[in-house]
């Protein structure tokens, strides 16, 4: 599934992973109707994603990439459609002043509206199954003082049980999230918050984000890997993990942002969408974490050349490798799982860095660096000789080491052979070795070390 934006002057903006550099352009789909409807909400729903605009028009399109949008006369009526929300084979909509409506099995079926209309400004509907909906507006009595209103249905939208929860103040609630793992988020104007963990039924916490000295509405909100995230004006970002507590987070714009949304699978999944103003995109999830470094040998790896690769391992999906050699430059490559040593000396020391990249948003860069460091050692210097404390033909191997490396000691009796055969290992506990060949039957012996890994 494709990430789906709209807004004014009928555009349409649709984004498919890969994508490159932040904020994201986006390729723009439209069709001579469609461009004539101002559009504030979509949903994809039925295997369609699914517009609504300003004239309570709604324009479906079921086929990936295209720019073929048809109108669906369904509601008849000239209200705002203020949002969507899509669960299962319902689809919700929320209108200004003409209540809610719904759809099942098909979308160019007649909608069924809430049975009784609501006098409130509808702004906001989540679905969180479709026995499980929540409409919040601005409260609208008889003195016409602004307040907050919500409502709920468990019956797929054929009834709804109403609360005010504010009959004045001037809180107007513009958008609403609802999980029934995580509860009900209602956020709105002069930057409220409102939450319930009943599924939106009763909202006994309420808090107002603007009193961090951040100014302006909270216009839209929806939840992701971390709990909630809302957005606003003034470039406003706020996330929660409870709904309750809340941090702002820098959003790198000054641009009223209006709609945010999560994408929880296929290729975009894991990362979070946010639309505002003038074009304003942002693209933002969670960095991968620094990967695991692996150590690897070629079959010769006595040879000091080519004598190391390090693989990167536990990468997560859409996770790509830069290595460094100074962590203060410019990787050296970039996108492999394997960095290869060449040409290493003799006694030299060798590290290298890795941090993982997100293939998708390369600005989402893991905050920890991975290394491995490859020491190549001196090689043991070997010599033979024949104790006098010993009888026979007796050889005593002795070479320099490193204490507690092992060593294979491995021989032939002639070079003709193709392959040298492995007498023994030997770990060592001084700076130098003995090993006196005991079993000798041949009439001679070749013979070499090899310190292992």
């Amino acid at each position: 599934m494709d990430v789906v934006a709209v807004g004014t002057n009928g555009t349409i903006l649709r984004l498919t992973a890969p994508m490159v550099g932040q904020p994201v352009p986006i390729s723009s789909e439209s069709n001579a109707v469609v461009r004539a409807t101002g559009l504030r909400s979509i949903a994809y729903a039925q295997s369609s994603y699914v517009v609504g605009g300003y004239t309570t028009n709604l324009f479906a399109n079921s086929a990936t990439g295209s720019n073929s949008w048809t109108r669906l006369n369904v509601l008849g009526n000239y209200s705002p459609i203020t949002s969507l929300s899509a669960s299962g084979s319902y689809l919700f909509a929320s209108l200004v002043s003409l209540g809610a409506y719904h759809s099942s099995g098909s979308l160019t079926n007649a909608w069924l509206g809430s049975g009784s209309f609501f006098s409130e400004n509808l702004n906001g509907v989540a679905a969180s199954s479709p026995t499980n909906v929540v409409l919040v507006g601005n409260y609208s009595g008889s003195s016409f003082a602004q307040g907050a209103f919500a409502a709920v249905t468990s019956n797929g939208g054929s009834s709804w049980t109403s609360t005010v929860l504010q009959t004045a103040g001037g809180t107007n609630l513009l958008s609403v999230t609802s999980s029934s793992s995580l509860g009900t988020v209602a956020v709105g104007s002069g930057g409220a918050v409102w939450f319930s963990s009943n599924l939106g039924l009763i909202f006994p916490y309420t808090t107002n984000i603007g009193a961090n000295g951040v100014m302006g509405n909270l216009n839209g909100v929806t939840i992701n890997a971390d709990g909630f995230i809302a957005v606003g004006d003034n470039g406003i970002v706020a996330t929660s993990t409870n709904g309750k507590n809340w941090t702002i987070v820098q959003s790198g714009t000054t641009n009223s942002l209006k709609l945010v949304t999560y994408a929880s699978s296929g290729p975009l999944a894991g990362l979070t969408f946010i639309v505002g103003d003038q074009g304003t995109i942002l693209v933002g999830g969670n960095p991968p974490a620094a990967p695991t470094l692996e150590q690897e040998q070629p079959a010769n790896w006595y040879s000091p050349s080519n004598y190391y690769s390090v693989v990167a391992t536990n990468l997560a999906a859409n996770t790509i490798v830069d290595w460094y050699t100074n962590t203060n430059a410019a990787p050296v490559l970039t996108n492999s799982t394997v960095y290869v040593f060449t040409n290493l000396s003799v006694g030299s020391l060798n590290t290298i860095w890795a941090r993982a990249r997100d293939s998708r948003v390369p600005t989402l860069i893991s905050s920890a660096l991975s290394s491995a460091t490859i020491t190549i050692d001196m090689p043991p210097f070997l010599s033979i000789g024949y104790p006098p404390s010993r009888m026979g033909n007796t050889p005593s191997l002795n070479w320099s080491a490193i204490a507690g490396r092992n060593y294979q000691v491995q021989y032939k009796t002639n070079f003709i052979q193709t392959n040298w055969g492995i007498l023994t290992v030997v770990t060592a506990t001084n700076a130098t070795v003995t090993y006196p060949d005991d079993m000798m039957t041949d009439r001679q012996r070749f013979y070499r070390v090899v310190l292992m890994p």
